[in-house]
């Protein structure tokens, strides 16, 4: 109970998660693999205005027990790019053999 109270008080939010569903194991190789989600990526109320697209990515474990967090704060922005044609390529010798290749 203490520590929901620590996150209220402080009034901490869970980022957005992707990747890996679990950030933990403990590697047991005799059949008896457990396998949780412990880690936490945990901000500020403040960073998300600043921030509001930040995301948190749970990545591949490596020689460590637990996944290591990825944080992203700006996320790639996609813009339609617009098709252009500029007259003078059909002056070019090889537009013809181009086109059929396209």
């Amino acid at each position: 109970m203490a520590f929901n109270d620590c996150i209220r008080d402080f009034q901490l939010n869970d980022l957005t998660t992707s990747g890996c569903a679990y950030s933990w194991t403990n590697k047991h190789m005799d059949g008896t693999r457990v396998w949780s989600r412990l880690d936490r990526a945990m901000v500020y109320t403040c960073w998300l205005q600043y921030f509001p697209n930040s995301t948190a990515t749970v990545m591949t474990p490596g020689i460590s027990d637990h996944s290591p967090l990825l944080i992203s704060v700006f996320v790639e922005q996609r813009y339609r790019k617009h098709f252009s044609f500029l007259n003078c390529w059909i002056d070019s010798p090889h537009y013809t053999d181009y086109v059929k290749d396209g």
